[in-house]
């Protein structure tokens, strides 16, 4: 028999059982009929070795891939196949002593490896290099979309992940992605080896295990051709434990690499569609957002208060927006809920808004005046702004001149379609006004939404606007508005937490605190009598019927509850004349005995049953609330804000704007009372027969609702 050119891939092993030849290997067993130059014997078992099979034995494995040509050495590894074809010149940059391992490792395999050049099929880049080069991987890659292989080693750890941007993060992404996420923030701009302790000294034992394991990965990556886009991961091995940890790799708002090409024309907000997706596929989805190295958070954690039904739930860490956006979002946020997974997506829900109300380019903003943009930019006097003596006592606020320059964020009027300008001030939270002359208002979150769908953050967020309007129109007013009568409720969810409630001793008053919007609102109050204390909750909820709107009011002010004694541990009850400085200070204002006479004129207002549950109009939820904001003489608008990262996460963030309506601000002497609705709507809904004045209107701090 003459010598092949084919030779066994590295898997296979050939053994002789009688008149038959075993084929093993990784991909399953196969049996031929075996006649060699060994005389047979039946039931003897031997080792074979390829050259001593037939040419047709040997031709048969080669059609099946189990033979190999002899001078294509990646070939032998099944891995390694599609490389063969498609391997090109592999660039490695860096002079270290790692990088200069990886490139004779892949040479050693055949690879063109180089440390110089221009072009090349695949890029090796430390994250620990200098930017330029994260920066020259991120732009050749960009260029003839050519994966790019990062690491970084320490002597017990290995970090590798296969980039391939604009589809995935780039480099440059992964690189500040990490420092925004370093705990002690100031050490976070030191160079990456530092932080992360890289090494690549020869002495180390681990260094040929590391090198072979990156060059593993630069050839799976250049084999791999039809690979799944979206979130990368950044694979940690321990070499202690064996212990290996993925980390997502989500793309970097405004990276300097890859933002232009990743950024792409928003589609239109789809809220016809009143899919709600299961909770259980929301949250595995969100959590891409949870890593301590490369997340959003660090994690929810959960714990269940003392004598308490609810799940509470917190967002643990918070990434450092400085690092890519202009100003430093709010990434505390929490939940309280009875389904401990229900708990767990709210809170990271309602971080995940949080953290896209703090994530700008002010590059990106619309630069004018009013009169500029013309008819498609919102007046800002419609969102309310402050009233002349609220400016003319609080300094930190500017009033509004029609002429003034300020920044302008695109947004679509939901009942028209049509583009419309909005503040940022009135979108962004913090937002930081370039000049002290573009301080117009207090940026609040009334109208920020997270939902794993648009149509679930629009109506949230609506929902959420027309609330804080009723609430600051009723609370401003003192109106007796109707109390409804919870004893006539039929047996259902809504029963069942008014009688929990009340066998704990709490006394509820449900309001009907609904306006001329007509669209349902709720206000519940609670108060319960304790040795220390008296405790007193407000929750107030909007829905497209009472039923809905009161469930949502009597779920929350239990969980109020259920979570209140924990918050009255760790802060005092504001005193006399202090400062609320912060929401909580609102939250536990009136948790003194002296103070509770101030909430006697809630219990005022004539008594009402609970209406029954209203018509709908069979089109989607947020259509039927814009068509009723419509009706009332109100064109709602909606902004998305969602960054790359959070879409990643499957999660949209809207902000809703509903130009007129009265918003809620936590601050004892700037609650924007500029616009007219606080002052002419209970004039229109008949509770008064003249609008009040600014000096007469109910100023006790509000409780927080």
């Amino acid at each position: 028999m003459s010598h092949s050119p084919m030779v066994p891939r590295a898997d296979v092993r050939f053994r002789r059982h009688g008149r038959y030849l075993y084929v093993c290997s990784s991909s399953g067993a196969l049996r031929v009929p075996f006649s060699g130059s060994e005389p047979e014997r039946d039931g003897e078992t031997a080792d074979v070795a390829w050259w001593q099979l037939p040419d047709n034995t040997l031709a048969g494995l080669a059609e099946r891939g189990l033979m190999v040509p002899a001078d294509q050495p990646l070939r032998r590894h099944l891995s390694y196949e599609p490389t063969v074809a498609q391997a090109g010149p592999v660039r490695v940059l860096g002079d270290d002593p790692l990088s200069t391992s990886i490139t004779s490792c892949l040479r050693s395999a055949g690879v063109d490896a180089v440390q110089a050049g221009e072009a090349a099929q695949a890029w090796v880049v430390s994250l620990a290099a200098p930017a330029q080069d994260l920066r020259t991987a991120t732009e050749a890659a960009l260029s003839d979309r050519s994966p790019v292989i990062v690491f970084a080693c320490t002597p017990a750890k290995i970090h590798v992940g296969v980039l391939r941007p604009p589809e995935t993060a780039c480099p440059l992404c992964l690189e500040r992605r990490i420092r925004a996420n370093w705990p002690g923030q100031d050490i976070a701009d030191a160079p990456l080896e530092i932080l992360l302790g890289t090494c690549s000294e020869p002495d180390w034992p681990s260094n040929n295990a590391m090198t072979g394991l990156i060059a593993h990965a630069v050839l799976r990556a250049v084999g791999t051709r039809d690979h799944d886009p979206g979130v990368a991961e950044l694979v940690e091995l321990d070499l202690d434990s064996w212990a290996s940890t993925r980390h997502p790799v989500l793309h970097l708002p405004s990276c300097p690499g890859c933002a232009q090409q990743v950024r792409t024309s928003a589609p239109p907000l789809a809220w016809r569609d009143n899919t709600t997706p299961a909770l259980a596929d929301s949250w595995q989805r969100m959590q891409k957002a949870l890593d301590p190295l490369t997340g959003i958070f660090t994690a929810v954690r959960t714990r269940r208060p003392d004598d308490s039904e609810a799940t509470l739930a917190l967002t643990a860490g918070g990434i450092d927006t400085r690092w890519f956006s202009s100003v430093s979002a709010y990434t505390v946020s929490g939940s309280a809920k009875h389904d401990p997974l229900e708990a767990s997506v709210c809170a990271l829900g309602e971080g995940l808004e949080r953290y896209a109300a703090g994530v700008y380019d002010r590059g990106d903003f619309v630069r004018g005046s009013l009169s500029e943009l013309g008819p498609a930019a919102l007046d800002p006097r419609e969102l309310p702004l402050g009233s002349p003596a609220e400016y003319s006592s609080v300094k930190r606020f500017v009033p509004y001149q029609p002429d003034l320059v300020i920044d302008w964020v695109e947004g679509v009027e939901l009942s028209t379609g049509k583009p419309r300008y909005v503040p940022a001030g009135a979108v962004y939270v913090p937002y930081h006004a370039p000049s002290r002359g573009e301080r117009l208002l207090n940026s609040v979150s009334t109208g920020l939404a997270a939902g794993s769908t648009p149509a679930q953050a629009l109506r949230g967020g609506l929902l959420e606007v027309v609330e804080r309007d009723a609430f600051a129109i009723f609370w401003y007013n003192r109106l007796a508005a109707p109390i409804l009568e919870l004893t006539s409720l039929p047996p259902g969810p809504i029963r069942t937490v008014v009688e929990r409630m009340r066998q704990r001793g709490i006394e509820i008053t449900a309001k009907n605190i609904t306006t001329d919007l007509g669209i349902p609102t709720v206000l519940m109050s609670g108060r319960l009598e304790t040795p220390e204390r008296p405790v007193v909750l407000h929750s107030s909820r909007s829905g497209l019927d009472v039923h809905e709107a009161l469930q949502g009011a009597c779920e929350e002010l239990e969980l109020g509850f259920c979570q209140i004694f924990d918050l009255l541990e760790t802060r005092e009850v504001p005193e006399d004349g202090a400062a609320l400085g912060h929401m909580w200070d609102f939250y536990l204002y009136y948790c003194r005995a002296d103070r509770v006479p101030l909430l006697d004129w809630l219990r005022e207002g004539p008594v009402q049953p609970v209406p029954p549950p209203g018509s709908r109009s069979g089109g989607s939820d947020v259509d039927e609330i814009v068509s009723r904001l419509v009706a009332a003489g109100h064109q709602p608008i909606a902004v998305d804000i969602t960054p790359v990262d959070v879409a990643e996460c499957g999660v949209t963030v809207v902000r809703s704007i509903i130009p007129g309506l009265q918003p809620v601000v936590f601050s004892q002497k700037f609650r924007h009372l500029g616009g007219r609705r606080v002052f002419e709507a209970p004039v229109r809904m008949g509770a008064r027969t003249h609008p009040l004045s600014e000096q007469e209107l109910n100023l006790q701090p509000l409780p927080m609702a």
